[in-house]
């Protein structure tokens, strides 16, 4: 009985993680768009693809994908000229830090839910005999 609950609850949060994913996917890019146009008009002197503002914006960017990117970012450009390069290092960074607690919570959670499961599991067949 409790397999079916279970299974019968895991379609909707599918679909809700679904949507909310979708959502974040595109606040991100609207947010990235305003960020490079921001960037682009405040490196007017140098070209915008030779701007260290641009390839931390790329690093920046890529960080959502390989978190340590954004470590990266924050040590080459954290003394930058350029001051979108700063604030891209300095925001990495945090993210970085955040991604970094948020994976070690989540893994510690995961650990202590499949250790509630098997106590259940395992009393739940212990009790069984008695009926």
């Amino acid at each position: 009985m409790y397999i079916f609950i279970f299974v019968s609850y895991e379609v909707p949060l599918q679909m809700e993680t679904f949507l909310l994913q979708t959502v974040f996917i595109i606040n991100t890019l609207i947010g990235f768009w305003i960020l490079f146009k921001r960037c682009c008009r405040l490196s007017k002197h140098k070209s915008v693809m030779e701007s260290d503002g641009v390839i931390a914006l790329v690093l920046f960017i890529l960080g959502f994908g390989f978190p340590l990117l954004w470590c990266i970012c924050f040590c080459v450009y954290s003394s930058s000229d350029d001051d979108m390069a700063r604030v891209f290092a300095k925001v990495g960074l945090v993210l970085f830090i955040v991604t970094t607690i948020l994976s070690v919570l989540s893994v510690v959670l995961a650990v202590i839910i499949i250790i509630i499961v098997y106590v259940v599991i395992i009393v739940g067949a212990v009790n069984d005999d008695d009926y």
